[in-house]
């Protein structure tokens, strides 16, 4: 009776604990699935409609979102940018390519392909001497993944077809740090030859101007100094170098003209408000001959005028007579004497072209190129005896483009040369006489 009391309690016991552990381990099985319910959610990007009832995993439910939230507004700011560098590498005339450290094309943007003669999809994953073969860039490349540091220079690449003399290009590159450990450079290229081109021209410019001005300023000194002088002790001698004086003087002036003309016609705004009217080619030319007609009488040279007498081009006329003008002096002044110097109009749908064609000594075929430079003289000497200032051609090339036009300049030696000017022949259909500046 005793064992079976004693056996009564503890089933009573085991009832007890089994009453009380029962509801607690049906609540934790509960939440244990609410909780399997709320990963599966997150997994499949469903947290929001998950129901997670309320206290603890609600709180955690709401306190996921928050951080999946801020998550994913940073990732679209992240987009953002990257696709903000993307359009602006995309847009920009600066070659950008990044290699690995095998130089791999990794990427290039279109003015790289552009670069490399190439296109993105055929350069991506091949080797950077496989797409392009410049020992200056290769070996530039070469130590720029050597130092592993920022790299800077200058190279001179070869000429390819379509460019003159070749190409000067800005070189940079920065170390890059791949994703998955690998290391790399960003290769930055800047075409800067026209650029060099320019500052070559700037200076060789401003050392023919010195050259220029120098010789009459000297020419003038001297005669001045020798007229003080003589005093009024010889006056024959003193005529003589007044008008040597004189002569110089009026270089001076026309170099100087000549220099101001040439920099208000590279003004770049001067072609959208230069006045332009539709005027007859045959009138220009007229008025030219007749200004010129006493240098062609003293070099013994005839003036004909030929062509389409109703020819029409549309031109700022001061502009253009001082064009033609140039063409015409520059004939008379090469011509030999005795011979014709002709001026013509040739007429196409949209071009008049004014051919100014001389019988004089020719220019060979290597000056051909440069004849409308400034200051460049295919025989120095005997371009200074025939009064020339160099620039008289440079005007006439300017002159010929602010209108839209051309210049060209045929020769053959010892039979003469014809220089031909293009001007349009009709208003562009958006424009009309414009406001004279």
């Amino acid at each position: 009776m005793h064992i079976l009391a004693e056996t009564s309690q503890y089933a009573l016991l085991a009832m007890g604990v089994v009453s009380i552990a029962t509801p607690w381990a049906f609540s934790a099985y509960g939440k244990w699935r609410r909780l399997q319910r709320m990963q599966r959610a997150i997994k499949h990007r469903m947290l929001a409609e998950f129901d997670a009832g309320t206290g603890a995993l609600d709180d955690l439910k709401q306190t996921i979102l928050r951080q999946l939230d801020e998550s994913e507004a940073r990732t679209a700011r992240a987009l953002m940018q990257v696709e903000e560098i993307g359009r602006t590498l995309r847009a920009t005339s600066i070659a950008v390519i990044s290699l690995d450290a095998q130089q791999r094309i990794l990427r290039l943007n279109p003015a790289a392909a552009r670069f490399l003669a190439t296109d993105e999809a055929h350069a991506c994953g091949r080797l950077l001497q496989e797409i392009v073969r410049e020992p200056a860039l290769n070996a530039f490349v070469d130590e720029a993944l050597a130092v592993s540091a920022p790299a800077s220079g200058q190279l001179a690449l070869r000429a390819h077809e379509g460019t003159h003399g070749g190409m000067t290009v800005a070189a940079s590159s920065e170390p890059l740090e791949l994703l998955d450990g690998r290391s790399g450079i960003v290769l930055s290229l800047v075409d800067i030859t026209r650029a060099r081109r320019l500052e070559a021209m700037r200076s060789e410019f401003a050392a023919n101007v010195s050259h220029e001005l120098r010789t009459p300023i000297t020419t003038i000194r001297g005669f001045v100094d020798t007229l003080g002088q003589l005093g009024r002790t010889d006056l024959d001698r003193s005529e003589r170098y007044l008008a040597i004086v004189q002569r110089n003087v009026a270089r001076l002036s026309a170099i100087v003209e000549d220099i101001l003309t040439l920099s208000l016609l590279e003004d770049p705004t001067r072609p959208q408000v230069l006045e332009r009217k539709r005027v007859a080619v045959a009138g220009l030319l007229q008025e030219c001959a007749d200004n010129l007609a006493h240098d062609a009488e003293l070099r013994k040279v005839h003036l004909v005028i030929d062509g389409d007498r109703e020819a029409c081009a549309v031109v700022n006329p001061s502009l253009a007579i001082q064009a033609i003008t140039n063409l015409l002096s520059n004939a008379i002044r090469h011509a030999k004497e005795h011979s014709t110097v002709t001026l013509r109009v040739i007429v196409s749908e949209d071009e008049c072209a004014i051919e100014v064609i001389d019988c004089g000594e020719g220019i060979p075929s290597r000056h051909l190129e440069r004849i409308f430079e400034r200051f460049y003289r295919v025989d120095k000497s005997r371009h200074r005896e025939t009064g020339g200032t160099g620039l008289g051609l440079a005007i006439v090339k300017h002159i010929a483009q602010v209108h839209g036009g051309r210049v060209e300049a045929q020769s053959q030696v010892g039979e003469g040369s014809c220089f031909r000017i293009w001007f349009p022949a009709q208003f562009p259909t958006n424009q009309r006489d414009l406001n004279e500046i």
